[in-house]
C-alpha cells in the first residue's frame, strides 16, 4: 500500500480508541465515513470474528454489504459500543 494511503490508529482523548488519522490527499474527508472489516472490528474490541458475525446476525451490530464484502461503519460501531456499556452502581 502506498505511504500516502496508509491509516494510523490513534488512542488520543480527542478521538478515542477508534480514531483514525488520515494521511495524504483524502485526509479532509469526514471521519464518520470510515468502514472497518469484521477482522478489524474484532481486533479493536479484542473479540473473535465469530463473535462479530454473531452480533451482526442477531441484529445487535449493524453492517453494510458491498458486493461480497461486509463492512461496519465507524458510527455503527460507536453506537454498538455505547449500547454495550455496563454501569455498576
Amino acid at each position: 500500500m502506498p505511504a500516502h494511503r496508509k491509516h494510523k490508529q490513534s488512542n488520543n482523548a480527542a478521538g478515542g480508541p477508534l480514531a483514525v488519522r488520515r494521511q495524504g490527499p483524502d485526509r479532509t474527508r469526514n471521519q464518520s465515513d470510515k468502514f472497518f472489516t469484521i477482522t478489524e472490528v474484532g481486533e479493536v474490541l479484542h473479540v473473535s470474528t465469530r463473535s462479530i458475525r454473531r452480533w451482526i446476525s442477531a441484529g445487535e451490530l449493524a453492517s453494510h454489504r458491498f458486493g461480497g464484502a461486509v463492512r461496519i461503519s465507524r458510527v455503527d460501531l460507536e453506537i454498538f459500543v455505547a449500547k454495550s456499556r455496563e454501569y455498576s452502581g
